[in-house]
């Protein structure tokens, strides 16, 4: 209602007042209607609009407006009167459509709940119906603009994606873009751009869904993609179960909704644009979208077809013509690609005349000699080689000269004077059917030779190892015969006080030769990487007395400086013996020709910064070079003559420190000997090791128990034999397997000891017949000098049982064989 103040009415009577009241109720609701329609047009949207015509209509004098969509006729049995344009119902509503200028009704308006009862005047309800066509007018100029604006959007789109799909001229480029924007202006899963191939129509690109289309074949006939082309029109489908649709292409795609339109140019159909699935059906109004944009995607199609049939054109013209050019200049391409080679070559190229003398050659023979091309230009090669090797060269240019080709082993001083070994080959160089010179190549190869050595120096220590390790075993079995009837005699009562300081002396050397043995099978056998917890003095320990003979006759002083203090740490024992050896020969290497004071000190100790464990190997000897001292571990490097090093000693051994996480480093000056030092980080054991049974007084036995003693040597058994007699046990021997398994066949015994090596089969192969008798067998202790073969530690591994290393002591034998009975 509007807020001014109403007119002055004069009072009226009678007739003459209801008519003037009732003419001033419909100016006051005209009044009212005209500032709803002001709203109305400012109203941005449909349901605004009509909220605001419903609210207009209930203060004009009807409680209740709603609206409907359409409009149709009321059954006449329910129809009370016609007024104007509207119908009144018996139900007292008001059915009044909202019509535009055109006549279109878009809505209708139910007005129920009038404040007067009966069939409303006709003023009031053209009053209404003029207001509803007013509202209505107004909501189809805003639909319609609405609808522009949308067009004019859509319409900007299409031209903006021509432009961009018309601005590449490449196919493949083309396509994806038509894809995406089709997506994108239709709000669809996923799009696909088939074109016309020989009676078919094949999906060439896809996006989205429709990816898995490409390379899909659509017949002609039975497809919505063949109706788009041959009715030339799009073609929507909101239900693709329809015969009409392609049935692979459907399911594979799950295909539920499309939209085709066709791609025409000015020769024809050349394919179809299909975009797939989206929430809504499709309409019209996207079919005349979809085509729009196929209209420019099939100009631009037709356009990247013809400008790759250009470019494909020009490409073989340009080849033909790029041809032709390669011709001509083939023949000095040729010759620059041969400069090129030589010159690029790592191997020394040179050409000699007849005279020897060099008449052409590469930048490696200058970097190899150390000299400029100007300078060895028409300069004799030979004084090139080192004097011995001279005579050879000579001897081989006369043969080559002959025509002969030749291939020779040289040494020549290098750019720096290093001695370096070279191969020479030599072939005739010949011109109009005579030799005019020589063609030379010359390769470096030291490297290959310092290998060759390595590998040859490993063979003679692989051999070495086996012949110690063959030694060291046949050795351990009249040494374990030494040391235990040395252990007998000394067990035994001291009624011949003055003979046992001699045989103490006996056990004790048995103890030292037995030790040496062990160390030599630790270092001569093959030892796979294995870290445990590891005692750095007893490495050097070891390292030293399997050396100390050499050092000795060497004259050579060795001071050992240990820290008893000093941590154990998690490492490789074997690996850092080899480093100690490699840094203790080297020391006596170095020691070897030096008049002065022969001496090495080799020293531990724990740092007191970071807690490192420091191991030091210093010599009095003539010291390193300061300008050799940085290349020292580096391969192959020695200062060592050719025969007598490999270059790896220096090397390994900083690669194994590496690997421990620790450093190695050499400090020399000339004449004042050389100190090398070896960091090892202090790591402890990941999980706490079990110990051995320490060896201390000895056994006694709980009970009396049968043992058997099975060894090829006698002088074992009857030492082992007498030992176990001695502690109040019952035993028996046996010298071969079978013998044993005999007795073990008779008798039930608690504890066998039984060599791995016996002269008619294996311990193992004894065992296994033993746990097959009926009485069965009770621990078993294999005793062997045999442990670091492959063959042996398969057959301990595999069997699990306790083994006892020859030479032992008759104590610790004991301990084993009693502890395990036991159980």
């Amino acid at each position: 209602m509007s807020n001014e103040t109403a007119p002055f009415r004069p009072p009226l009577t009678g007739a003459s007042s209801a008519g003037l009241e009732r003419l001033l109720r419909e100016r006051d609701q005209l009044l009212l209607l005209h500032e709803a329609l002001a709203d109305v047009e400012r109203a941005r949207t449909l349901d605004e609009r009509l909220r605001i015509l419903a609210e207009a209509i209930q203060k004009i004098g009807f409680a209740r407006v709603e609206t409907t969509a359409g409009y149709s006729m009321p059954p006449t049995t329910r129809l009370v009167a016609q007024i104007s344009n509207s119908s009144f119902l018996d139900s007292n509503e008001l059915l009044v459509p909202l019509r535009t200028a055109d006549g279109a009704t878009i809505a209708t308006l139910i007005l129920g709940e009038p404040a007067e009862p009966g069939v409303p005047p006709l003023s009031r309800v053209r009053t209404v119906e003029l207001f509803a066509q007013q509202v209505a007018s107004m909501i189809e100029n805003a639909r319609l603009y609405e609808q522009s604006q949308r067009e004019r959007g859509r319409g900007e789109a299409i031209a903006d994606i021509a432009r961009a799909i018309s601005g590449s001229l490449r196919l493949s480029d083309v396509m994806q873009l038509s894809l995406r924007h089709a997506m994108a202006l239709l709000h669809t899963e996923g799009a696909t751009l088939a074109l016309s191939r020989d009676q078919q129509i094949v999906v060439v690109a896809g996006a989205g869904a429709g990816e898995c289309l490409i390379g899909a074949p659509l017949p002609v006939d039975g497809s919505i993609s063949g109706q788009a082309v041959r009715e030339r029109r799009a073609i929507i489908c909101n239900d693709t179960r329809v015969a009409a649709a392609y049935g692979p292409s459907r399911i594979a795609a799950g295909i539920d909704r499309t939209l085709v339109a066709p791609l025409y140019s000015s020769a024809g159909a050349i394919g179809v644009l299909a975009v797939i699935n989206r929430a809504i059906a499709f309409g019209d109004e996207d079919a005349l979208v979809l085509q729009r944009l196929a209209d420019q995607v099939a100009v631009a199609v037709a356009n990247a077809r013809l400008y790759e049939e250009a470019h494909a054109a020009a490409e073989r013209y340009r080849q033909v013509s790029e041809d032709e050019q390669r011709a001509r200049r083939e023949a000095a391409v040729s010759e620059a690609r041969y400069t090129r080679l030589v010159e690029s070559a790592s191997d020394a190229i040179f050409t000699v005349d007849l005279t020897g003398r060099l008449t052409s050659l590469n930048e490696a023979l200058e970097r190899a000699s150390g000299r400029r091309r100007a300078e060895l230009m028409h300069s004799p090669f030979v004084d090139l080689i080192d004097a011995r090797d001279q005579p050879s060269v000579v001897a081989a240019f006369a043969a080559t000269f002959a025509g002969q080709h030749r291939r020779v082993e040289l040494r020549y001083p290098s750019a720096t004077r290093e001695l370096r070994y070279c191969s020479l080959t030599l072939t005739p160089f010949v011109e109009d059917d005579a030799v005019s010179g020589a063609l030379g190549v010359v390769r470096d190869v030291t490297d290959e030779k310092r290998l060759t050595e390595q590998l040859i120096q490993q063979e003679k220590l692989a051999a070495v190892g086996q012949l110690v390790s063959g030694v060291a075993h046949e050795l351990n079995n009249p040494l374990a015969s030494v040391l235990a009837f040395g252990q007998l005699l000394l067990i035994a009562p001291e009624d011949q006080p003055a003979d046992r300081p001699k045989i103490e002396a006996i056990t004790q050397e048995a103890k030292r030769a037995a030790k040496i043995v062990s160390n030599l099978l630790t270092f001569a056998r093959q030892h796979q990487p294995e870290r445990t917890v590891t005692d750095l003095n007893r490495v050097i320990q070891d390292t030293l007395e399997l050396h100390r003979y050499a050092l000795r006759v060497a004259n050579i002083d060795v001071d050992v400086r240990l820290d008893p203090a000093l941590p154990t740490t998690w490492a490789d024992p074997f690996q850092l013996q080899q480093v100690m050896l490699n840094l203790i020969v080297n020391a006596e290497h170095a020691l070897s020709t030096w008049e002065g004071e022969r001496r090495i000190l080799v020293r531990t100790e724990q740092a007191k910064k970071g807690g490192a464990l420091c191991a030091y190997v210093t010599d009095t000897g003539p010291g390193i070079a300061p300008e050799v001292l940085p290349r020292i571990f580096n391969p192959f490097f020695t200062t060592k003559p050719v025969g007598e090093g490999t270059g790896l000693g220096l090397s390994i051994s900083d690669g194994i420190v590496r690997e421990h996480g620790g450093r190695i480093s050499a400090e020399s000056r000339p004449g004042h000997g050389t100190t090398f030092t070896i960091e090892l980080p202090h790591v402890l054991a990941p999980a706490p090791e079990a110990s051995l049974p320490a060896g201390g007084e000895r056994p006694t036995a709980e009970r009396r128990k049968r043992l058997l003693v099975v060894d090829d040597e006698a002088p074992i058994r009857q030492a082992v034999a007498l030992y176990f007699e001695s502690l109040g046990h019952v035993v028996d021997v046996a010298g071969t397997g079978r013998e044993a398994i005999a007795r073990a066949g008779e008798a039930r015994y608690d504890a066998v000891m039984l060599d791995l090596r016996l002269p008619d089969m294996t311990g193992d192969q004894v065992l296994a017949q033993m746990e097959q008798l009926p009485r069965g067998v009770g621990r078993v202790v294999f005793v062997t000098g045999d442990t670091t073969s492959e063959s042996a530690r398969r057959v301990l591994e595999a069997t699990g049982r306790p083994t006892i290393s020859k030479p032992f002591l008759l104590d610790e034998l004991a301990a084993v064989v009693l502890a395990e009975a036991a159980h």
